[in-house]
């Protein structure tokens, strides 16, 4: 931030308009100086003002910063011009007494905005309210009203609680500089990442053992060697099912034969009744013939018996003939039968092995979709434990790096720390050393006055007259070896704040460096 012009009204001991236009100023460093209560620190509090509504140190208000001999009809106002990178910006704010109408009694009134130029113009940015006007400065600058009177201006009265702050205070007020609310979110949400991926690595190992011991081995290997070992006894059971279907084709055509057999001796049973039936016939013929020769009773009647008895005869051989045929098929359908409840015997041994087979199968088929399944997860376990391992590598890294860096920050710390104390030492040595050159200055003058005579000319203004000569003080003069002694302690002050001034460059170097690889 850059001062161009600040504008003071009624403001401290400042009772009229009073402008200080700070861009006329030569150079970049310049110091504000003068008798003591004639304003200097007014300058800065008009400037905190300006931007936060409170004078340095935030415990003075409007009405202390007013000027006691300012009329009522004469505002309080600072008007404060700035840049900020390559933009530039205005603050105004003023108090003002304000009788209200009609019952004649006074109130105060005031008034805040802040504006940011546009080419010949100002932008309004932000009016009304104090603390909306506060806010947008504390945007702006990144600081409250406190970090700005400990950063940026050094209130009267308040060295130590400046230079030595409380370390809590002071880590805000780092946190606020250089922004590290972002670190300390980017630390959270990697915390949160690294536990996620520690708990999902767990429960992939837990998983990966749990399956290695349902199967009872120790290592992928040894289940990669299970599963070839059931991929085997897979094929076998298929290849006994083939061969069992096989010997299923096999009594499909015993069955058929069977059936035809169940068909012959249905056959076989019909010729036998009719066996029977002509053996009861072949009875009554005989009997008949004995009666015919008993009773001879004609021989066209015999004649026709005979002929009868013949044609009966006939049919008879052919009935034994079928007869024959009929034992013969008996025999074989008894042995037929053997055969038959033999492969009914091996059919329910086979259809038992088949169940059987078929079970092994089914149970095979399901035990190596469930290792299947088991086998293609383990790459995807694999892959994630190999993705948790690199993660937790990165983590680990990014941990170094934050130690690293909290250990930089600390030794920045450590230096500013450091670096402000000689700035202090090397200050009230400096001012030492100014006040022993002015009392060698003024006993310079006293010893001069000393050897002055009335009528007797005055070596520096030729004056004979001397009615107001200077006085030496006896005791408190300033020796040569006295201002030789603060010199050489100002050069060493100098020198050990230049030093502490290289040491804190250097860590702050190394800071932004691990933030960068960060």
């Amino acid at each position: 931030m850059t001062p161009i012009r600040l504008k003071m009204q009624a403001f401290g001991p400042y009772q009229g308009a009073v402008e200080i236009a700070f861009s006329g100023l030569r150079g970049k460093l310049f110091l504000i100086t003068g008798s003591t209560g004639g304003g200097k620190t007014t300058i800065l509090d008009a400037i905190c003002f300006a931007l936060f509504c409170r004078a340095t140190g935030g415990r003075r208000t409007w009405q202390d910063m007013r000027n006691l001999s300012a009329g009522e009809d004469v505002p309080t106002v600072v008007d404060f011009e700035f840049s900020l990178g390559e933009e530039q910006y205005r603050f105004q704010r003023s108090w003002r007494w304000h009788k209200v109408r009609g019952s004649g009694r006074m109130e105060m009134r005031d008034e805040h905005q802040c504006s940011r130029r546009n080419g010949e113009q100002w932008e309004l940015l932000a009016s009304g309210a104090e603390s909306r006007v506060r806010e947008y400065a504390q945007r702006l600058l990144g600081l409250t009203c406190e970090q700005f009177s400990q950063v940026i201006v050094l209130p009267q009265g308040s060295l130590e609680s400046c230079c030595f702050p409380i370390p809590r205070k002071k880590s805000k007020i780092f946190q606020t500089l250089f922004q590290t609310e972002k670190w300390e979110r980017i630390t959270k949400c990697a915390q949160s990442m690294a536990e996620d991926l520690e708990q999902r690595c767990g429960g992939l190992l837990s998983a990966r053992q749990a399956v290695l011991e349902s199967e009872g081995v120790q290592a992928s290997e040894e289940l990669e060697l299970l599963r070839k070992a059931t991929e085997e006894e897979y094929e076998k059971s298929v290849a006994a099912a083939k061969k069992t279907e096989n010997d299923l084709e096999n009594i499909s055509d015993i069955i058929q034969r069977v059936n035809r057999l169940k068909e012959t001796e249905t056959v076989f049973r019909r010729l036998q009744k009719q066996l029977a039936q002509a053996a009861a016939e072949k009875r009554a013929l005989e009997q008949k013939r004995q009666e015919a020769v008993k009773a001879a009773a004609g021989l066209a009647r015999l004649e026709e018996e005979k002929a009868a008895g013949l044609q009966l005869a006939a049919k008879h051989q052919e009935q034994m003939e079928t007869l024959t045929k009929l034992k013969s098929l008996a025999a074989e359908k008894e042995r037929l039968e053997k055969e038959i409840a033999s492969q009914k015997e091996q059919r329910l041994e086979w259809e038992q092995k088949a169940l059987s087979a078929a079970e092994n199968v089914e149970r095979g088929r399901a035990y190596l979709r469930e290792l299947n399944d088991k086998l293609k997860a383990l790459p995807e376990a694999s892959r994630s434990f190999q993705e948790l391992k690199t993660a937790f590598e990165l983590l680990k890294q990014w941990e170094e790096g934050k130690r690293r860096l909290a250990g930089e920050q600390s030794a920045l710390q450590k230096a500013e720390e450091i670096l402000e104390q000689s700035r202090v030492k090397l200050s009230a040595l400096q001012e030492s050393l100014e006040r022993a050159q002015q009392k060698a200055r003024e006993d310079m003058a006293g010893h001069l006055a000393s050897g002055l005579r009335d009528g007797e000319p005055c070596p520096v203004c030729g004056a004979v007259h001397h009615p107001s000569p200077a006085s030496l003080e006896i005791g408190v003069t300033v020796t040569p070896e006295e201002e030789k002694r603060l010199k050489r302690l100002v050069k060493e002050a100098q020198e050990a704040f230049t030093s502490a001034q290289g040491a804190f460059t250097k860590h702050q170097g190394q800071r932004e460096l691990l933030e960068k690889k960060m």
